[in-house]
């Protein structure tokens, strides 16, 4: 299972200042929700490749102005050759609605899974175009 400490990659130590309490509690609610997915779709092991992202490595990374991952809202986990992971989710689309989960479209996540926790008018399946 996803924890806090695979989320954060050390970057609270890196940069303490931009770790508040309300990207803590982002975060503790993002990883609950996607471990929530995880023992539902029955995977008990991931990778993160990026998880919560200060200012300066969101700009080293390309990642957007607004990315949720610098809020803690947001987690991109390892996906294997051949794509398993973002599989399984898109073959069960219901469980991003019911853990409250958005996807970016797999076709932009060629070897990873991105989730969110953002706000976005409802709609099925779950899956965005950045």
């Amino acid at each position: 299972m996803l924890t806090l400490e695979d989320y954060l990659m050390g970057r609270d130590k890196l940069y303490p200042e931009e770790w508040t309490l309300e990207r803590k509690s982002n975060a503790i609610d993002l990883i609950k929700r996607v471990n929530n997915l995880l023992i539902a779709l029955k995977i008990d092991s991931v990778k993160v490749s990026s998880g919560w992202r200060p200012l300066a490595i969101n700009t080293r990374a390309g990642g957007s102005k607004r990315s949720l991952h610098m809020s803690g809202k947001a987690v991109d986990l390892v996906d294997f050759k051949p794509p398993q992971l973002k599989t399984i989710i898109v073959n069960n689309p219901q469980g991003l609605l019911e853990y409250g989960l958005w996807m970016e479209d797999p076709v932009s996540t060629p070897t990873w899974v991105h989730l969110d926790t953002g706000i976005r008018p409802v709609r099925t399946p779950r899956i965005f175009k950045p």
